[in-house]
């Protein structure tokens, strides 16, 4: 399988970084070490009442600046106790001193029979990388560690093991026959898993999976996304005005009038305003009550959606970790918080928590497995993540950035060609394409144009006003300048006279091409005269 042969070349990778010693680590921005740790909000001494997730904070001595990193957003990380400079070991208390007692009875149960035993491990996730401070997000059992017993804690990059198991869940629920799970659930006591859209989306035929839109019943949608999917759009008296150029208004109408549909977005087309806009005459002009869940491939594209929705007047609630929504109060934790009930669900909690460790406690005496149950539940046994599709729109733009796909077997095999761009080739799924860009000059936009989306990128007005790069090394007739970096990457910090600066040192060593529309490429020393 594709995805095997990229975890494998993954974990390879990692065992050849973590070999290399800290201070190459700490040059690569792979590891900070020297930092001290506290919980937020309190509670800085001994453990926490209930094993929740917590957010610690982490920052140099004398709140120093943290330095450059490779620290992001949702990156998981593994901590240890730093070895102070000048020694040659660890002293003070060691890591599994430090972890809460669940977690080395979850550690010990995990390892083989006559197996050595295991080093202790903490791992967390990165919730914000600041100047001076780095916040982390700790689940139990690792969110009951004593941070401050530590007098210094060192921060590795570790893999990332939270996409490869949903990526997995993803692809068990594809084999999942909907159809027949829903036909036989007659009242409604099991929680549905997989979608009907499953065919539609590796390839195959079924009859039993529903066509059309999920909307056709509706006279009111119908007739809207029938009128403004035609090249001349009809517009009745009482249409909502969504302020959207007409293929954006093509986009929404595809979307409605599909089960799935794709909306092939070049740059600076607004595809978080259509999308915005779709969720908008849905759910205040028309008065939809189904939920429409928003997802994204990073944390940024979530919350750039969430904001977009928010100032729309929409009713939003972000799952998973967002420092940036944190203050709006649309977190699904914030919005727990809120709730009247949030009290007595932390008490429940804190007796479940309780039992838990009691069990475990009891079977690591015990022996693992005396005294389970093992019988067959329904509820139990399927994902509180899975969810019933009926409407999938799919928002991309298959000629921008690929997949980074390093394992080369998985390339040669197609592991780069990603399910949008199968999709679009296949042209059996009905597709659109924004064809108003509002971000570039005309100049560089024709470029992309010609050579990306077979000229059909049109500017909007506004682009014509965009103001040229001011940099003094650069004539501001250039527009579009490819500067060839034959030289291996190093990471420096810019100088405040940033650009200025490696426009110089490319001026000694580069070249440039420049693209002139409907001339194609010329080339000439960078710098010199124009061609």
């Amino acid at each position: 399988m594709l995805v095997e042969l990229e975890r494998d070349h993954e974990r390879r990778e990692w065992e050849r970084v973590r070999a290399r010693s800290l201070d190459e680590l700490v040059a690569e921005g792979r590891a900070m070490s020297g930092l001290v740790g506290y919980w937020q909000g309190g509670m800085s001494k001994g453990k926490a009442r209930a094993p929740k997730a917590r957010v610690g904070v982490f920052t140099r001595e004398g709140m120093e600046k943290l330095g450059w990193s490779r620290l992001k957003e949702g990156d998981r990380v593994e901590l240890s106790v730093a070895v102070r400079e000048g020694e040659e070991e660890a002293t003070g208390p060691q890591l599994q001193d430090l972890l809460p007692k669940e977690a080395t009875i979850s550690n010990a149960k995990k390892q083989k029979d006559n197996a050595p035993p295991r080093p202790a491990q903490l791992f967390a996730t990165v919730l914000a990388v600041e100047t001076h401070r780095l916040r982390l997000l700790f689940h139990p059992p690792n969110s009951l560690v004593d941070l401050e017993a530590c007098p210094s804690w060192r921060i590795d990059l570790a893999p990332n093991d939270a996409i490869d198991v949903k990526i997995d869940e993803a692809i068990e629920r594809l084999a999942v026959d909907a159809a027949a799970l829903e036909a036989s659930d007659a009242e409604g006591k099991l929680e549905l898993q997989g979608t009907q859209l499953s065919a539609a989306l590796v390839g195959e035929a079924d009859e039993r999976a529903p066509t059309g839109s999920m909307f056709e019943q509706d006279q009111l949608i119908r007739s809207w996304y029938t009128r403004y999917a035609r090249p001349d759009p009809l517009v009745l008296d009482g249409d909502p005005d969504l302020r959207l150029n007409p293929s954006q208004l093509r986009a929404v109408a595809t979307m409605l009038a599909n089960r799935i549909s794709l909306i092939q977005g070049p740059p600076g087309t607004g595809k978080t305003h259509t999308l915005v806009a779709a969720l908008v005459l849905l759910k205040k002009h028309f008065a939809v009550a189904a939920p429409v869940l928003l997802s994204a491939h990073t944390n940024i594209a979530v919350d750039n959606l969430c904001e977009g929705a928010m100032r729309a007047g929409l009713e939003v609630v972000r799952v998973g970790p967002s420092s940036r929504l944190e203050e709006a109060g649309c977190t699904l934790e914030k919005k727990m918080e809120q709730h009247p009930l949030y009290t007595r669900l932390e008490g429940v909690r804190a007796q479940m928590a309780g039992i838990k460790r009691r069990l475990a406690a009891l079977e690591h005496e015990g022996g693992e497995g005396q005294g389970q149950d093992h019988a067959h539940d329904p509820a139990s046994t399927t994902s509180a993540a899975s969810l019933r599709a009926n409407l999938s729109p799919l928002i991309g733009d298959h000629r921008q950035l690929p997949a980074v796909v390093k394992s080369r077997e998985a390339r040669e095999q197609g592991g780069e060609r990603s399910l949008f761009e199968r999709l679009i080739e296949e042209g059996t799924t009905p597709s659109v394409m924004l064809e108003e860009q509002h971000r570039m000059h005309p100049e560089l936009a024709a470029f992309s144009s010609q050579h990306f989306y077979e000229g059909k990128l049109r500017n909007a007005p506004s682009t014509e006003e965009i103001d040229p790069l001011a940099l003094a090394a650069v004539s501001a007739s250039r527009r579009l300048i490819f500067i060839d970096h034959p030289g291996l990457e190093h990471h420096h910090p810019i100088p405040r006279s940033g650009p200025t600066h490696l426009a110089a040192n490319t001026q000694r060593r580069g070249e440039y091409r420049r693209w002139v529309p409907g001339k194609g490429e010329g080339h000439c020393p960078l710098f010199g005269r124009e061609e």
